[in-house]
């Protein structure tokens, strides 16, 4: 019965184990070196945004913006928003749809009328591309979005009109997903990694003591019959 009970806390603590492994499968965007990630250093960030980290922390939450990246002379911006709508909720996921009628909804998807995109397809998950230019902020607008586990995501390139575009190609086709195939693009701050990886490496310890104890306990009782 005793050693039941150690199998039983064994396997908890491997779940856990296995959850806290899972939660460190982390996207990764790999920008040009010049890019500034708001994760690693949110105060150079807000410095090249000329704000600070106070103000852009709650500007991130009220928009929902999961990545922001910007290069020193913010030339440069590329941000990840992440929201429930309703038109998300009803489509599920953008891949299941047909190119037809994703082009159809293209003013569901991107929130502006008249617009025209293209459908892009990426490790089997579709997205919409669009390009604008603003004529207020001077900034040519690259965007790209899809729906997946009845979610929006928005990867949002701007580009000062004075500069080249050729890093969004590299960086779009440089984003990965988790297992799940959401377009996540390292979100989660370094506080909170660390955080996981120490959970991780405590839940393993003891799992692995837990394991030692069982083994003891077996010896033990061969020893005795």
């Amino acid at each position: 019965m005793r050693n039941l009970k150690k199998i039983i806390i064994a396997l908890i603590l491997c779940l856990i184990f296995i959850a806290n492994v899972s939660a460190l499968s982390i996207d990764q965007i790999t920008p040009d070196k010049e890019f500034i990630i708001y994760s690693a250093d949110p105060e150079g960030v807000a410095t090249a945004l000329k704000t600070d980290t106070e103000s852009l922390d709650k500007k991130l939450r009220e928009q929902n913006i999961i990545y922001l990246a910007v290069n020193k002379k913010n030339t440069k911006q590329i941000k990840l928003t992440c929201n429930e709508t309703e038109f998300s909720k009803a489509v599920g996921n953008l891949s299941d749809l047909s190119d037809a009628s994703i082009k159809s909804l293209l003013p569901d998807i991107t929130g502006k009328d008249n617009i025209k995109g293209k459908i892009v397809l990426k490790e089997a998950q579709k997205y919409v591309n669009i390009n604008l230019l603003s004529e207020d902020s001077g900034y040519i607008l690259t965007q790209y979005f899809t729906v997946r586990d009845k979610k929006l995501y928005t990867l949002s390139f701007y580009t000062d009109k004075n500069v080249s575009t050729d890093y969004i190609e590299t960086a779009f086709t440089t984003t990965t997903k988790t297992n799940e195939g959401i377009p996540n693009i390292n979100p989660v701050p370094k506080k909170f990694k660390i955080a996981v990886i120490c959970g991780t490496i405590v839940f393993g310890l003891a799992f692995v003591a837990v394991l030692i104890s069982i083994i003891l306990d077996l010896i033990k009782t061969k020893k005795r019959d």
